[in-house]
């Protein structure tokens, strides 16, 4: 059983829970983290080896509070704490004698909520994924592009050392970081990719990675015997002439189709995800079958949306084509076989339409779970270029991650003032506040509206009239 340690401990210091880190060989621990007494005692207890239904009905009757939330608080502590949860021995690090004693003092009438418990102030106590935007350059000349890469087969702009990276990674993984997010651009362009991958995977952490580029033999291996076991590949088409064209790279399907074959012999599993748009449209059929003899474990289907980057109106697939892909889908997904296809039409209508979102719900994970720095080494909230606009809110070159993530900067950037949104028909919405918790997402705000500081897609007031009273 995993227990909580063995680089923290849990402990009641003058009446007040709090989550200590314990030096290391690097020296100076971060300071401790304040935690909720509810927190605690989840944490307690699950040290102990509760699962969590049985903790969350216990809990549930002894708080006399409804069972749902509470259970979502049980699943959120067991979730954002997770890496914290590696300790094997028989030697304990929680210092807080009998949680039910805790639990008891808590009983007081409340109802307990999970944003009020495990994401105060609106975020998790420390950054659950580490994304780094690793280059805007990619060897790719995709018709399309959301992040609007910068041509190029060299990281020019990739500034920040492999020794500063592998700093940030052992301090956020530290700190409780279980996600590695590599993105660009290209995040295998730079020559250190490969090693910074595996340096994640040493440190516990599970990579994600989305690329176009064709890993060779080597790198496969290497990435396999770290321990990989999940990649995805970005694979819009496999009929070479419409590859070709998508992708500006001549040999590209039958590239990216030797990549596949590389790293499935080698145990990883392989996801493709595909945009379709009116140029592969006609191609999705053959592609899908040849994924399925690559044996690719899923394939994941976006359909073309607008975007800040490379954007043609053009390249939006007809509802026609829509409808052949979604009962192609279907078909498929009725019939027995190892691949998985979805297609996103559907839930993204029934996403676009949805204007009853909670508080509780995130939009914008930046600066909320996730902390994301760019190729120079700032801290950013966006990993899309904004033109005029840059929400740049720390330096990782000269902050530690922990200074970053609860710096005033990173605070003041999660609930801009209204003063901004003037204009907007965020000004004197009721629910502005409620957007705040959410996470805003400053590029939706500003491909509807054109600027950060504004509406998102999942405004009601939308569709009421004018997206913006002035501009």
């Amino acid at each position: 059983m995993k227990r909580l340690g063995p680089q923290v401990r849990l402990e009641s210091v003058e009446g007040r829970t709090r989550l200590r880190y314990l030096p290391g060989k690097d020296g100076q621990p971060p300071p401790p983290l304040e935690l909720h007494p509810l927190l605690a005692a989840v944490l307690a207890f699950l040290d102990a080896g509760w699962a969590v239904d049985d903790l969350s009905a216990h809990l549930a009757e002894r708080l006399r509070n409804p069972y749902a939330p509470i259970r979502e608080i049980v699943g959120d502590v067991r979730h954002c704490f997770r890496a914290h949860f590696r300790h094997e021995g028989a030697d304990g690090f929680v210092a807080l004698g009998n949680p039910d004693h805790l639990v008891q003092l808590l009983a007081d009438g409340t109802l307990y909520r999970t944003r009020d418990v495990v994401f105060r102030n609106d975020r998790a106590p420390f950054p659950l994924t580490v994304q780094w935007l690793v280059t805007r350059y990619c060897n790719r000349q995709c018709i399309y592009c959301y992040q609007g890469a910068l041509p190029g087969a060299r990281p020019r702009d990739a500034e920040i050392t492999t020794q500063r990276v592998r700093e940030i990674l052992a301090e956020a993984a530290r700190l409780g970081a279980f996600t590695f997010f590599p993105t660009g651009g290209e995040p295998l362009l730079r020559d250190d990719s490969y090693d910074l991958v595996v340096f994640a995977l040493e440190l516990g952490m599970t990579p994600v990675v989305l690329s176009k580029q064709f890993i060779p033999e080597d790198a496969a291996e290497r990435l396999a015997a770290a321990g990989l076991r999940d990649i995805t590949l970005s694979i819009d088409s496999l009929e070479p002439a419409t590859a070709a064209r998508m992708t500006g790279t001549r040999t590209f399907a039958s590239g990216i189709g030797a990549t596949v074959g590389r790293l499935v012999r080698r145990g990883i599993r392989v996801t493709a995800k595909m945009v379709l748009t009116s140029e592969n449209a006609a191609t999705v059929p053959a592609t899908l079958e040849g994924l399925r003899r690559l044996e690719v474990a899923r394939v994941e289907i976006d359909t073309y949306a607008a975007n800040l980057g490379r954007h043609s109106d053009h390249l939006r697939p007809s509802r026609e084509q829509m409808d052949r892909v979604s009962a192609l889908v279907h078909q498929l997904d009725t019939e027995e076989g190892e691949l998985r296809v979805s297609f996103d039409r559907e839930a993204r209508e029934r996403k676009a339409a949805r204007t009853d979102l909670g508080a509780d719900s995130i939009v914008c994970h930046n600066g909320v779970t996730s902390l994301l720095f760019l190729p120079d080494g700032r801290v950013s909230r966006c990993d899309k270029y904004l033109p005029g606009h840059e929400v740049v809110v720390g330096d990782l070159r000269r902050q530690s991650v922990h200074e970053v993530w609860s710096s005033p900067a990173m605070l003041a950037s999660l609930k801009p003032p209204r003063e901004l949104y003037r204009g907007t028909l965020c000004e004197d919405c009721p629910d502005f506040d409620v957007c705040h918790q959410r996470g805003r997402c400053f590029y939706d705000a500003y491909l509807i509206g054109g600027t950060p500081y504004g509406p998102q897609g999942n405004c009601p007031r939308l569709g009421q009239g004018s997206l913006l009273r002035t501009c």
